[in-house]
């Protein structure tokens, strides 16, 4: 009896604070390639919305002219979860053209838990 209350012989994690650390890991690394794609996506909307303002040819572009370029730009960049009709507000204005794409993607984890990402991105391009 008195060698089982002995601390040298009781050291270590049980199998049941294994298993727990383990869930953890799991769960974790789950939620993590359940999130990445979506803010690799929205790296692609960001360096889309960029290349409109290196782009010479957009300078002084109607409306219709930009959200065709960005359509085209999208589907070549595989981006999804992005309504162009919905979510791209196109303002002109005397200085240029403000574009601002504002979008939420829902991502369901489990059960009644979702987890919701916002993203937006503005970008004026000049005349």
């Amino acid at each position: 009896m008195k060698n089982m209350l002995c601390p040298k012989r009781q050291s270590g994690m049980t199998g049941i604070g294994w298993l727990i650390i383990i869930i953890l890991i799991i769960s974790a690394a789950l939620l993590v390639m359940t999130i990445l794609p979506k803010y690799i996506t929205a790296y692609s909307v960001e360096s889309s919305l960029q290349s409109l303002v290196n782009d010479p040819s957009m300078r002084g572009a109607s409306k219709r002219a930009i959200r065709d370029k960005l359509s085209r730009k999208f589907r070549a960049g595989y981006v999804t979860g992005v309504d162009l009709k919905k979510d791209l507000h196109i303002e002109k204005s005397r200085a240029g053209t403000l574009v601002d794409i504002t979008y939420e993607n829902r991502e369901h984890i489990v059960g009644n838990i979702d987890i919701i990402l916002s993203f937006s991105y503005q970008v004026n391009i000049p005349r």
